[in-house]
């Protein structure tokens, strides 16, 4: 499956999120504007190209978002998020959350939050364009 107009850069991170859940857009959206370096290339997990889509990580995406590091490496839920944190700036706040029992507490919110996107989506306010 390619995606012709899609071009991931090299040595970026790949944030693979939901594209038809409007908390998830409105998430990529705050990553987006976080990202002063462009180390994270985020793109709806229904648009990604292949590589690095491949029927596996498509459903591996529909069930929680995706970081795949350029190496290869891939994160998955809140540790997906806890690896965003760490490229956007927050390193000491990553290192502390990637131990336990703090990862757990973080992948337990992920769920939860993932299990209640919709009500999370429209009480929280916009992202400021």
């Amino acid at each position: 499956m390619k995606s012709p107009g899609i071009k991931i850069p090299e040595n970026a991170c790949v944030l693979l999120w939901d594209g038809e859940c409007e908390f998830c857009r409105r998430c990529a959206a705050w990553v987006a504007s976080k990202d002063e370096e462009n180390l994270i290339f985020s793109v709806p997990y229904q648009e990604a190209p292949s590589p690095p889509m491949t029927p596996a990580l498509r459903a591996r995406a529909r069930e929680a978002a995706q970081l795949i590091a350029p190496d290869g490496r891939r994160f998955e839920a809140g540790r997906a998020c806890v690896e965003t944190l760490s490229l956007l700036g927050w390193r000491r706040a990553a290192r502390l959350l990637r131990k336990r029992p703090f990862l757990r507490l973080v992948e337990t919110g992920y769920r939860g939050v993932a299990r209640t996107r919709r009500f999370w989506a429209r009480v929280l306010p916009p992202p400021k364009s």
